[in-house]
């Protein structure tokens, strides 16, 4: 039986993220997250306010302090998802909504940091991507249409 790529793929990722955790590569999470980041502002490339507030509340130099300094917790872990999680809800159609906050509470039950937070990145990867796959279905609709 062979494996589908896309979910090997999917596997290396999330064992990845939470090895870097595990292992406190500091430069590796920053890294990591400043391509998530880069990745969500690309969903709305004009939106400049809608932007800012993304890069102020999905602060990534505070998250990676509290990995150097301190025992990150659930509290905080939760905090993270909440804040990316209601970005993209923003994001969306209304029709996903139901979707991305059955993934939030789902995840905000799980156990243990590094799986949480891969996860996290692992569904709101897919999320992004199920929003440019409708934004680039629109624009061709559009091209279309002309």
């Amino acid at each position: 039986m062979e494996f589908d790529e896309t979910i090997l793929n999917k596997v290396k990722k999330r064992l990845y993220i939470e090895k870097i955790i595990d292992s406190k590569s500091y430069d590796d999470m920053k890294n990591e997250m400043e391509i998530f980041s880069e990745r969500v502002i690309s969903l709305t490339p004009n939106a400049l306010q809608f932007n800012k507030q993304w890069k102020e509340t999905f602060d990534i130099d505070v998250f990676i302090q509290l990995m150097r300094h301190t025992n990150i917790t659930d509290i905080e872990i939760n905090h993270m998802m909440e804040v990316v999680f209601d970005h993209l809800l923003k994001c969306c159609a209304p029709s996903q909504d139901e979707a991305i906050m059955h993934a939030k509470q789902t995840l905000t039950n799980t156990n243990g940091i590094s799986q949480k937070v891969s996860q996290m990145f692992e569904i709101a990867y897919e999320i992004i991507e199920d929003i440019e796959r409708m934004l680039n279905k629109l624009a061709d609709d559009m091209e279309k249409n002309i």
